[in-house]
Parts: C-alpha cells; structure tokens; sequence
C-alpha cells in the first residue's frame, strides 16, 4: 500500500528514477523523435498505452507527492510487455527526484523501473491547451498501442475552475474549455477514442467535465470530492495488465477497487473519499433529463416557487467542504434529483434514472455520494455571480444556465422575507435541557437551514460558542426545538492534556455526524497551520473520531482545495481557535440581544501533543459556567439571524 508516501521528503535522488537512461534527446533527434522518424519503441504494437499528464506545482515542490506517485507506478509491478506509461512531467518549481528538471518541461517514458526522458516539449506552460495536444500527439505517433487511456495528475477546481495548476506559469489552469480544446485537437483524438480519460485531482467528478469529455473518451473516472495527496493508488496497474483489463469501464474497476481498499485500511485519520467511472455514451441522456427538470423547476422559479427550490437544493449532498460552510457550491446531482422529486417527481424521477445507468462503478465510504456532481450556486453567494458568469463560458447546456442564472438572481435579490427574530427567546421544553421557539407559516417556508448554537460564560461577560450542531426538529406546527445533553467537543492526548474547543456540524445523516474544529497548528513557528479536524460521531464512534485535518482555503492565493491531508504528530502544538461575543448592555442596562453582542472570537489554550492525538466529545468540566442556548437561523436567501437567548443552569446537567 502508500504508506511509503510520508517518506518521500527524506528520499534522496538516487532512491529513484535516476539512471543512465535520463539524459535528453539533442534538438534534431527531439525533432526527429517529433515528426515520427525516430521511435522510443519497437513498431509491435502494444495493449495499452497510458497517458500521464503530470502538473507537479506546489503538489511537488512542497511535498513531493509527483514523484512518490511516480515511484508508486513504477514499483507496481505492471507488466510492461503490455501497457506503456508516457508521462508529460513539468509545472513546478522544484521535483524531488532528478530525472525531472523544473527548467524543461519534458515527455517522459517508465522503463525497467526507472524514468527516462525521451522528448523536451516545445510548449512549457502547462495550463495551455496546445501542451495537452503536443504531447498527446507524441505518445500516439511513438507508443502506438491497442488501446489509449489518460490520467489527469494535479490540483482540481471542478468545472468553474477547472484543472492543474502550473507553478511555473504563476499557477495557471486549464479550464474546462481548455481540457477539451487540447484533446479534441490532438490526432490521437481524431483517429481513435480515449478508453478513459481519469483525474487524480480533487472535485472533478462533475456532469459539466463528463459532457464536455463525452466525444474524447469512453469512460470518465473522477472524484466528487476532495482528494487527499496520497490520492490514486497505482498499484492498479499492476491488476489492469494481470487481468486484461484494457477496456475503460474493466480499468476502472481495479483503479477504484484500488482507491477504495488503500482508504479502508488507512488506519488513523481515514478521509472521505470517492470515485466514480461514469459512461460517457450515458451522459447525453443525464443532460437532457436533467434540462427536462430544470425548464419545469425554471417556470415554477418564475411563478413564485423560489423558496421551496432552495430548500431542495439546500437538503443536497455538498462536496468541499473544508470548513463549516460550503465554498464550491458542487452538489450530488443524484441526491438533487431525490430532494426535488416532492416537487417534480417525474421528471426526478428519470434524471435519478439517467444517472444510475451512467454511472458504473462507484467506490465512496460518504453518504449520498452518488458519483456525478453538478455546479449549482447557493451558500456561496459572495462568488455566485462571478461563478456563474465563468460557468458560462465553458458551454455547458444553455438550459441548465438560464435556470441557475434566474436561481442566483433571486439568491442574490432583494430580501424575500424578514425573520425578525433577533428579540425571540426560546421557551424551555419540558426537560432542563430542551428548548424551543414556534415558527410562523411563512417562516416554515422561508426556512433554509437551522442550528442549535450552546455558548457558555468564560468570564462575566464574555461567551465561547462550544457547538453549533442541526441536532434540531421541526414540527408540522412550526416548532422548532432541540436539546442539549451537556457534552462538548475536547483535545485530548495521551498526557491527560484536555482542551475544549468550537465544533460546528457540517454533515448529518442516517447513520452519521460531522463536525468541523478550527484549530492552529504550530502557531509560533514558521510551519504554522490554520485547519479544520474534521469529527465523525456514529455507532461505532460514539465519542467521535478523527477522519481528516485540513487546511483553511486561502482564496487569496488559490481557489483550488490543499489535497495534503494533514497528520497531526507528537511534538505539534494544537491551539483551538474560539468563536466568542462580549454581552453588549443597552441604555438601562439590560442585556441587548444576542446577535448585538460583539464578536471577540480569538484562540484558547494550547497544548503540545503527547502520545494518540484525538477529539473526544464528553461531559463539559466546567461545571461553574451557565450556558446560553440560542437557534442560528438561515433562510432560503442564504441570510442568517440568531435568535435571543435562553439561559440553562450548569447544575442541570450534573
């Protein structure tokens, strides 16, 4: 399996694809090597040829996650009488073996377990679509084969931002447009069909990259989700040449089979994941079900029926999120289809068909990951008018665009209804740990999401949020209650260090709960982190167990998700990062309501880990401290009001 991986740092360049065979080819042999007259391989066709495009980036330089992946390939064991693997590798700064220079961008062949460079690429910039074709052209004319595949290595953006993220070229991409435009002008493209066409990259998963790839290959494999560093398990390639499996829809069986078994046995900190391998000869039954939809759900748009649509899109499964609200707006276009057939059940009903039939195999241990994702703009609203006017450009069906351009103009319109619930104090139910408040008719159908919100007093007059969870009901009647029993989320090692920290739910289902806790790791030394511990809580892990530590995105450098999934060590110093309000009194000095007190969120105490690192929900050991219990409400706008407040004694959960 990979756990070699988190050694990749400490390798040395001879460990590794390094050898006689890694000098270039001169200019004329290059150019000979180019127009056919020179081949790296005998003229005996083989099975497979397979296609890498590997845009290293930051990927690379920081963590050497492109040669690991590299040494991953060659160690397989794949028989190399049957398949060739041809890899364009380049677009970043630093490669962490030698046989890849950061100062040419070069097409590259494994042999005898080793890389060898066989061609120095005229384009450079691999964020440019001609890079795509120059280097597809090469491997067809010089490695012909039976059969031709194509992995997509590097960071992914989904279909607004598109793919890879070339360093060297102050990170530019290929957008969706550009992905397309690049193969489809290749003569490998012209002349035959890719098996598949596959993405280790995060989030590429989605109906708008299948529909613009449906022409180029067979079969698109992609993740819904982000994906860690470690993403694809290469020793696939090993069960592709054993089993014969040369067709795009066989290869995607042991890639996925592959996938899923390495993240099953992970051990600690196993992430979500998922990938999927969808017919692309399927996809043009999915887009039309799916426009069938959207034009009725457009006219129910335009005669008032805005709210209820949110609310179906609201229920959806979301994909990237990092932190407690989504970013990306990528929903399961499956769970969109179930969430919608109480308003249009046929037309759900046979876009849920559609898919299936597309879809056909899908490795995930998420819920609701269904195994294609759509853009639909939501929580996001601060991008969504940019995001959508970016979307367009890739051409994607004029149908669905005109619904989700009328969608955000009314997202982003002016205030549907007002909550007016800033005074409302919830009532105490009939335990000391419940509490409730009634909703009025058109509050029921203004309602997008809610969560119960616990602070407590750490001084006198300051609060410190513990949870933010959806562990709340909604009567027929229009109340809205929830409990709490006492416990909250805390850091916790092996030395007895126990820290509370801020948990904010990001996921409920049937048979489990996520949360999101802020925390900075390291924070007086240069690595420091910003991050998310992401904590499941089900059945089996009633205390809750870690499954991911992930970087905060930081929009201002990147759009793209960190794929590194961070491994919090022994010796890391974990501080968590509090969500805090200072009480504001008014004139005669009562208290104001809580959404007028004043944010004087900071970090909490820290601790250096010792031994098993883990966040443990328990009984809170502040006893002294009383609570304020409060809803947060969003409404179907995308707006949020907190409630007031109801006071609970700490002595209520002794």
């Amino acid at each position: 399996m990979k756990q070699f991986r988190k050694a990749v740092p400490v390798l040395t360049a001879a460990l590794l694809l390094c050898g006689s065979g890694c000098s270039s080819q001169s200019t004329a042999e290059a150019e000979k090597t180019a127009s056919g007259l020179v081949t790296s391989q005998p003229e005996d066709t083989t099975e497979e040829t397979l296609l890498v495009y590997m845009v290293g980036s930051n990927l690379e330089s920081e963590a050497g996650a492109a040669t690991a992946d590299l040494q991953e390939m060659a160690l397989s064991g794949y028989d190399t009488s049957e398949m060739n693997v041809v890899v364009c590798a380049g677009g970043s700064s630093y490669w962490w073996n030698s046989s890849v220079s950061a100062d040419q961008l070069g097409i590259y062949e494994l042999r005898n377990k080793d890389l060898h460079l066989v061609y120095d690429m005229t384009s450079q910039n691999m964020g440019d679509a001609a890079t795509v074709t120059e280097f597809m052209d090469y491997a067809y004319e010089n490695y012909p084969a039976q059969h031709y595949s194509m992995i997509f290595w590097n960071h992914g953006g989904g279909a607004v931002i598109g793919y890879g993220a070339d360093e060297n070229y102050d990170y530019d991409l290929l957008s969706v447009n550009e992905l397309q435009s690049g193969l489809d002008a290749s003569q490998l493209e012209q002349d035959t069909k890719l098996e598949f066409i596959g993405f280790d990259a995060c989030l590429m998963g989605m109906i708008e990259v299948a529909d613009a790839l449906q022409e180029d290959a067979s079969y698109l494999i992609a993740s819904e989700e982000v994906e860690t560093g470690y993403g694809w398990d290469y020793s696939c390639l090993a069960d592709i040449t054993a089993e014969n499996a040369w067709n795009g829809a066989e290869s995607a069986a042991s890639i996925i089979d592959a996938y899923s078994a390495f993240y099953d046995s992970y051990g600690s900190y196993a992430p979500d994941y998922s990938l999927s391998c969808v017919d692309l000869a399927k996809v043009p039954d999915v887009v039309s079900s799916l426009e069938t939809l959207v034009s009725t759900a457009d006219d129910s748009l335009k005669n008032g029926g805005y709210a209820r649509i949110a609310q179906c899109r609201g229920s959806a499964k979301t994909f990237g999120m990092v932190s407690p609200d989504s970013f990306y707006d990528y929903i399961d276009l499956y769970s969109l289809s179930t969430a919608m057939q109480s308003e249009f059940p046929t037309e759900s009903a046979a876009l849920a068909d559609a898919l299936q039939s597309a879809v056909v195999v899908n490795g995930s241990n998420i819920a609701r990951a269904n195994g294609i994702s759509i853009y639909f703009p939501y929580e996001n609203k601060e991008y969504a008018d940019a995001w959508v006017a970016a979307y367009e450009q890739n051409g994607f069906s004029p149908v669905y665009t005109s619904f989700i351009k009328d969608f955000t103009a009314t997202l982003n319109g002016d205030t549907l209804y007002t909550w007016n619930v800033s005074e409302v104090v919830p009532s105490q139910g009939e335990t000391a740990s419940e509490y409730y408040i009634q909703l009025s008719e058109e509050q029921m159908s203004n309602l997008s999401d809610a969560k119960a919100s616990i602070w407590q007093a750490d001084d006198e007059n300051t609060y410190i949020c513990w949870i933010n969870s959806r562990d709340v009901t909604l009567s027929d009647s229009g109340v809205l209650a929830s409990s709490f029993d006492g416990r909250i989320f805390y850091l916790m090692d092996d030395s007895g260090n126990s820290l509370p920290c801020c948990a904010t739910e990001i996921e409920r289902t049937d048979d489990y709960v996520t949360y999101a806790v802020p925390v900075i790791i390291n924070m007086m030394s240069e690595d420091v982190k910003t991050a998310y511990i992401h904590v499941r809580v089900d059945d089996a892990n009633p205390n809750g167990v870690i499954i991911g530590v992930y970087s905060v995105l930081d929009t201002e450098s990147s759009l793209y998700p960190d794929k590194n999934l961070i491994e919090i060590q022994e010796g890391d110093d974990i501080t968590p990062f509090l969500f805090a309000r200072d009480i504001v009194f008014n004139d005669d000095q009562t208290v104001a309501p809580f959404e007028e007190w004043e944010s004087s969120s900071g970090v909490g105490s820290s601790m250096v880990v010792q031994g098993d690192f883990r966040v443990e929900l328990k009984a809170n050991e502040d006893t002294t401290s009383d609570y304020v219990c409060l809803f947060r409400i969003t409404d179907t706008q995308g707006n949020r009001y907190f409630t007031n407040y109801l006071e609970m004694s700490a002595d209520s959960f002794q």
